[in-house]
């Protein structure tokens, strides 16, 4: 015989929507702030972005999942300072493409993959 679960615990799961708090939301949600913004944007800046996007999540997640059991090399630690003095105001934990489509930034980000390409 299978035990069954409360009605309300399946509502109110760790992992349900109300749980998570009034902050979170899906990204569809969250991403159309900046869509008219991004209509604006040439696709060459969109393709940047994304590939900027896509390399600062892959290194932020990689970080994440291993946490305070990740010894970094010396580069990589040369290469976080960089890239948080670099972009200050830039939240690389929940990045957006709108973040990435300024030209100063694309500026400054060049300049810094630049730097660490050969490395």
């Amino acid at each position: 015989m299978r035990a069954q679960r409360p009605a309300s615990k399946g509502a109110q799961g760790p992992h349900s929507r109300q749980a998570r708090g009034p902050s979170s939301g899906n990204a569809r949600s969250r991403n159309t702030d900046t869509a008219p913004q991004l209509l604006s944007v040439p696709p060459e800046q969109l393709t940047w972005a994304h590939r900027a996007m896509a390399f600062a999540s892959t290194h932020s997640k990689r970080l994440a999942k291993y946490g305070c059991k990740t010894h970094l090399t010396k580069i990589d630690q040369e290469l976080a300072k960089a890239v948080r003095a670099t972009f200050p105001t830039i939240d690389l934990l929940t990045l957006d493409v709108a973040q990435f489509t300024d030209e100063v930034v694309k500026r400054k980000w060049a300049a810094l993959a630049q730097r660490y390409a050969a490395s």
